[in-house]
């Protein structure tokens, strides 16, 4: 999680219509980055979505919008202070410095922290991976994993075998 100081000191200096000013910027840009980043892991992370499920995903989304929005160095606190302030360079910021409009910007911005967070993790090794595990060792592990109760004894497939019976099939026939 990122560093929000600037953003902390920066809200409590507002007066109550400029809070809910930048209120309603977060949330526009928020929802904007959000509905963004949702349809690119339909598109191209499906397969982190299927293997980690939707809440995951979405906290990384939030993280996104968080750090894209909030953090320190953000463009979005620079323009909204100029913004509030009523300053001349706010009304046209975003056309004079990145040839885009205010949400376009901010979209493509998390769509680039997605992209980039997607392919680092592609990159990780799994422990698995990383040992040169075969499979037989890995069932070895899950077994006596489970057989010297490190979990519940609540894990069974559709006909009641436990996974020490169901294990025990795998590695020794």
């Amino acid at each position: 999680m990122g560093n929000f100081k600037q953003y902390e000191k920066y809200k409590k200096s507002l007066n109550k219509k400029e809070k809910q000013e930048l209120m309603n910027d977060i949330f526009f840009l928020r929802t904007a980055m959000t509905c963004t980043l949702t349809l690119e892991g339909k598109e191209k992370y499906s397969d982190h979505i299927d293997d980690f499920g939707w809440a995951e995903f979405y906290d990384i989304i939030m993280e996104i919008c968080d750090e894209v929005l909030l953090s320190d160095d953000s463009v979005f606190l620079t323009y909204i202070k100029l913004s509030i302030t009523k300053d001349e360079e706010a009304e046209d910021y975003f056309y004079n410095n990145y040839d885009t409009c205010y949400d376009w910007f901010f979209m493509d911005l998390a769509r680039e922290e997605l992209t980039k967070r997607m392919e680092q993790e592609k990159e990780e090794e799994s422990t698995i991976e990383k040992l040169g595990l075969t499979r037989e060792q890995v069932l070895r592990i899950v077994k006596e994993w489970y057989t010297c109760g490190m979990c519940p004894d609540i894990f069974q497939n559709d006909n009641g075998q436990d996974l020490e019976e169901y294990l025990e099939i795998y590695l020794y026939n």
